[in-house]
């Protein structure tokens, strides 16, 4: 764990190791002068060693869990960090060309990622970096070797296994630079790309497990990129180069760039796509000189011309002129970047604009060139400056300058020089402590019950020891040396405590990993994905300085308390202290004379209340008499338990509280998982009972694309919020325009280009895939604007628009929380929408979400809200909406009006979202305002394997570029890692209810002793051995039902607020529900029970073995 709360645990360690020794050395010079007091602390704690023992056990609780909490934290970063390396090896920086508005996710650049908007360019520029390395002397300094590459990302299927999964292709040279690590087989033999075939390729260990894959084995690899037929010729050993927990196939760089489609290569001759840098250092040391590296890089890479033509083209008076209008509806971050672009440009400070704070931009004069280019680059990386640049110039007059500027932002910021590796780390790192922190703050309350239970083992020792006390405060000891000789003896206990627990929080922390490991490993987790990778390389670790801060924190702790405790118990009178007395009552304010219970006319209300009760409780004297007759054995057990637990009510309190915020916590994280599960549902509740999707590389993208930044700029105006109708509809085909946007149709290809519902079909028709499916669907998305004239204050929205096919209809199992009465079923209601032009379904998120909606200037692209639905389940009455192209031109791209008649179950919502509708109607409306989406979702036959059936699809359709999913598979993935966490987290603060327990024995014991003759009265007078027991039991059993019910009650409670307050809604509208899972809650209050009657048994039979003349002898 690296910080807590931002704060690193170094400096925390650091801190408590301080305090501590502070607080040590005013005790030791506390003891040096009052040797007498330390041995008396000391004396005790040999003298009996069976209650040291379990004092000891009390005092290492919070110790334990600190431990856990702060290793597991360790042991979780250092997993996701060999995660995160196991991926990429000696890859530290990447360098890449984008050469559209938005950069792209440096994350995603490295996992070859084709979505991460990443383009081909010349093999020159890696030559240009070759010669720059011999004289630029950070990159001479730091850089080991570099090598150009082509990454691409496809769907791999063996076609001799059947077995496919997501995959790598990585062309290097034949020559590649050994620094990044060698290609070997399984036998250490060093693979020769130079002597591969055409279509050759190297396989890691990984991806052969993955697929099954054997030497010699034909592969099939669709995506993005293309559709390639690989053979598999050396499966090489997991170093160097064939490390990776994913599939990696290697193939000669040559071969790669001659077998890219010309719309891939993009007309660069040589074309690669990446140049990768390794550094000095270790596998991780040397992310700590890639930012450096980074900057050089970049700094060799910029186009003087360009930059110089891009500072003259932003400097012209009309085009800051445009550029100062639109600054208003920027967000504050633009506006910042803007107004240190005018710094940059001016070397000069806009005394209003330069707002108090560093920060990104820190709007001061830079100090050198040096500093000014990388400032600059930072500002022209900026998503919003740069389509904020380019609207800008399209303002001008000159149409020219709109592409001119696109054309020089590609060219001074279109090189990327990413330090992949830290990157990665610094998520890996936050991404631990985020689970760190969790793991603490869950286990606080459970440390808090540690705390309670180390005050409550003082009082109990204090109290065994009041005429020790009042002989020692008799012989000079003032009140102030009780509290040190207490705290003293507390100091003892708690090294003991701090020195055993903190190896035993190591070890609680390693089985939880251990119980992780095998729930991944035997399948019990039920998930494949990311999760299992990192459970996979899972390795325990603890950091010293964990290890330190848990010690320190953990003694700290337990030291305050014990300091607290004795100065709350030493408080005793020297004459009742000496005779074991107890103390005198404390004065209480007497009630005032004129306010007796029996006054006024509410006294006599109550009193009439008081008279009936009892006139009505005669009747029942004999029945009752009857039944205890029969049954009173256990009634005098009961008594003896209540009364004993009511004279104390301090320790009961105590000790109730303690199982109360364990239960309490336990019940919170048991409505949340059981919540989450029910909105989550099923594989078939939640994917419509589909088995696969799939989606082909020529449909997934369409080419020509407005370049507009967000949604909300064309629906709702660059403020984002929602503009009223400029003209409200009348009849279905009347025309309305949606926003006064300029709009540019000639940039805008097709709505759906090639006919997506083909594949659909020919699906279903073909003689191989017939037995293999039962139905075959499409379901085409793009961006629609909603407008519903009946809402409170009509305006336009933007919305999730899906076009079904009719086969989608017939077969998906969706299911529709409000439906329309016209339509007994929901397959009814989707084949109606499917064949009906003006019929609608939408999803839940449309509801109305009150806390959503102006929160930020960006909802323009969720802004639709359809009202008038029910807020439940059940039938509902049509709604009538309006549905429109974003980009509509007056009377060329008309709104349609359609009938809503469903909504989908809230725990599809996530899959299926949008307002769906025909799919002549989604072509009706025109040209995309971005590129539609086509999936495809197939149903198989009974008994049919997915990994056959998917196989079987990418042949079929491999010239399509078919790449295919299991919807289960991915269910699980989903699902399985939160649902293991919550149960992990469970296990983990369920070890709270040990310090319960431990009270229970502590309270028992002490009960025991205190009352042996009471307890020999008892059997003298006839009271059995059996009697005895069940009364000692009972009073733990009272104290475990009030902690536990209190707890589950109060948690419930707090429960039902935050769901009451639909907190859940910020981050998933309408999906999350309040659910009660009654079985869990009732098992642990069952296994609470099971603690208690654990923890009194051994004290109860031993108290009640007692013989009578020794219990009543005894002193």
């Amino acid at each position: 764990m690296e910080s807590f709360f931002g704060v690193p645990t170094a400096y925390l360690a650091t801190g408590a190791i301080v305090v501590l020794v502070t607080v040590l050395a005013g005790l030791g010079n506390f003891a040096r002068h009052r040797p007498i007091l330390l041995s008396l602390a000391l004396r005790q704690v040999p003298r009996r060693p069976s209650q040291s023992a379990l004092i000891v056990v009390g005092l290492m609780i919070s110790t334990i869990l600190i431990t856990a909490s702060l290793a597991t934290g360790d042991t979780l970063t250092y997993s996701l960090r060999s995660a995160a390396v196991e991926e990429i090896g000696r890859l530290d920086v990447v360098v890449t060309y984008s050469n559209v508005a938005r950069l792209a996710n440096p994350t995603a650049i490295a996992n070859g990622d084709p979505s991460s908007q990443t383009a081909m360019f010349p093999r020159q520029v890696y030559s240009q970096l070759l010669e720059a390395r011999t004289s630029d002397p950070v990159l001479t300094r730091d850089v080991t070797g570099m090598m150009p590459a082509v990454w691409l990302t496809c769907r791999a299927v063996d076609l001799r296994s059947k077995q496919g999964a997501g995959a790598a292709i990585r062309g290097i040279p034949a020559d590649y630079d050994r620094a990044f690590g060698e290609l070997v087989d399984a036998t250490g033999t060093p693979i020769d790309l130079g002597r591969f075939a055409p279509g050759d390729a190297v396989l890691n260990r990984a991806g052969a497990t993955t697929l099954g894959a054997e030497v010699g084995d034909e592969l099939t690899c669709t995506g993005t990129a293309g559709a390639f037929r690989l053979r598999i010729a050396a499966i090489a050993r997991a170093v160097g180069l064939g490390t990776g927990s994913t599939v990696a196939l290697t193939v000669p760089l040559g071969w790669l760039q001659s077998s890219l489609p010309p719309s891939q290569a993009q007309g660069v001759k040589d074309p690669i796509n990446q140049i990768w840098v390794t550094l000095r250092g270790t596998l991780i040391t040397s992310a700590e000189l890639a930012p450096e590296v980074a900057t050089a890089l970049r700094s060799r890479l910029v186009d003087e011309a360009a930059d110089s033509a891009l500072r003259a083209l932003v400097s012209l008076p009309e085009f800051r002129v445009g550029l100062a209008n639109r600054r208003p509806n920027l967000q504050l971050r633009v506006q910042r970047a803007l107004d240190e672009l005018d710094v940059l440009l001016t070397g000069q400070v806009p005394a209003m604009r330069n707002a108090p704070g560093a920060g990104e931009f820190p709007l001061t004069v830079p100090k050198d060139a040096k500093e000014a280019r990388e400032r600059l680059d930072r500002v022209l990386r900026v998503g919003g400056v740069r389509a904020a640049l380019v609207q800008a110039a399209r303002d001008l007059p000159d149409p020219a300058r709109g592409p001119e500027m696109e054309g020089l932002l590609q060219r001074t910021t279109g090189y990327l020089a990413l330090p992949i590796k830290e990157q990665i780390l610094i998520g890996a790192d936050r991404a631990g402590n985020v689970l760190s922190t969790i793991f603490l703050l869950f286990s606080l309350l459970s440390v808090a019950a540690g705390l309670l239970l180390v005050f409550l083992i003082f009082a109990l020792l204090v109290a065994s020891r009041r005429s020790e006390l009042g002989i020692t405060r008799a012989l000079g000891a003032s009140s102030s040396d009780l509290v040190a000789l207490v705290t003293l003896e507390g100091v003892a206990y708690a090294t003991l405590a701090t020195i055993a627990g903190v190896p035993v929080g190591l070890g609680v922390s390693r089985l939880l990993l251990s119980i992780l490991v095998w729930a991944v490993d035997s399948g019990w987790a039920g998930f494949t994905g990311s999760g299992a990778r990192v459970a996979e390389l899972a390795k325990w670790d603890a950091a010293p300085r964990s290890i330190v801060l848990a010690g320190t924190v953990g003694l700290l702790l337990t030291i305050a308390t014990v300091a607290i405790a004795a100065w709350r118990v030493t408080r005793v009178t020297i004459v009742t202290a000496i005779r074991d007395l107890p103390d005198p009552p404390r004065r209480r304010l007497s009630r005032p004379a004129s306010a007796p219970l029996g006054a006024g006319p509410a006294g006599r209300v109550i009193l009439r209340v008081h008279e009936a009760v009892i006139v009505g409780w005669r009747r029942w004297i004999g029945p009752i008499g009857i039944l205890l007759a029969i049954y009173g054995g256990p009634a005098p057990s009961i008594r003896l338990a209540i009364a004993h637990v009511a004279r104390y009510p301090y320790r009961t309190g105590m000790t109730a509280t303690m199982f109360a915020v364990v239960v309490f916590m336990l019940t919170i994280m048991q409505v949340l998982t059981a919540s989450i599960s029910d909105a989550q549902g099923d594989r078939v509740i939640a994917y419509g009972g589909f088995d696969v999707s799939g989606q082909t590389s020529n449909q997934t993208v369409i080419l020509g694309a407005a370049p507009v930044d967000d949604l909300a700029i064309s629906i709702a105006g660059s403020n984002g919020a929602a503009p009223a109708a400029t003209t409200v509809p009348t009849t279905s085909d009347a025309p309305v325009p949606i926003s006064p946007e300029d709009r540019t149709s000639a940039e805008r290809t097709a709505l759906l280009g090639r006919e997506p519902t083909r594949l659909a079909t020919e699906a279903v028709e073909n003689q191989t895939l017939r037995p293999l499916l039962t139905g075959a669907g499409t379901r085409v998305t793009s961006a629609v604007a909603l407008l519903q004239l009946s809402a409170p204050r009509p305006a336009w929205g933007g919305y999730a628009g899906a076009g079904i096919d009719e086969g989608f209809a017939r077969t998906n199992k969706i299911r529709l929380e409000n439906r329309t009465s016209s339509y007994p079923t929901d397959r009814d209601a989707w084949l109606a929408v499917a064949r009906d032009p003006s019929l609608a379904i939408v999803d839940s998120g449309v509801l109305p979400r009150p806390e959503l909606r102006g929160r930020t200037p960006g909802l323009g692209m969720i802004g639709f809200v359809l009202n008038g639905l029910p807020g439940g389940p059940g039938t509902m009455l049509a709604q009538d909406i309006w549905v429109a192209n974003p980009l509509g031109v007056g009377g060329a791209v008309g709104a349609k009006r359609m009938t809503v008649i469903g909504v989908i179950d809230r725990r599809a919502s996530s899959n299926f979202r949008g307002v769906h509708i025909s799919m002549d109607t989604l072509r009706g409306l025109g040209q995309p305002f971005r590129p539609a989406l086509a999936r495809y979702y197939f149903t198989l036959a009974p008994g049919t394997a997915v990994g056959d059936a998917r196989a079987a699809l990418g042949e079929a359709f491999f010239a399509d570029g078919l790449q295919t999913i299991d919807l289960d598979e991915t269910f699980r993935n989903q699902t399985g890692p939160v649902l293991l966490g919550s149960g992990l987290l469970q296990l983990f603060v369920g070890l709270g209810l040990i310090s319960g327990v431990a009270a229970l024995a502590v309270v028992a014991t002490r009960s025991t002793l205190e009352r042996r003759q009471q307890i020999g009265m008892l059997r003298a007078v006839g009271a059995t051995r059996h009697q005895v027991t069940i009364s000692l039991l009972l009073e733990g059993m009272v104290v475990v039902s009030l902690g536990s019910v209190s707890g589950t009650v109060v948690g419930l409670w707090l429960c039902r607020n935050v769901f009451a307050v639909q907190f859940f809604d910020r981050f998933s509208p309408g999906s999350i529900l309040m659910v009660i899972p009654w079985w869990q809650l009732l098992g642990t209050l069952v296994l609470a029970s099971g603690f208690a009657l654990l923890a009194t048994l051994v004290p109860a039979w031993r108290g009640a073995s007692v013989p009578p003349v020794a219990a009543i002898r005894a002193e």
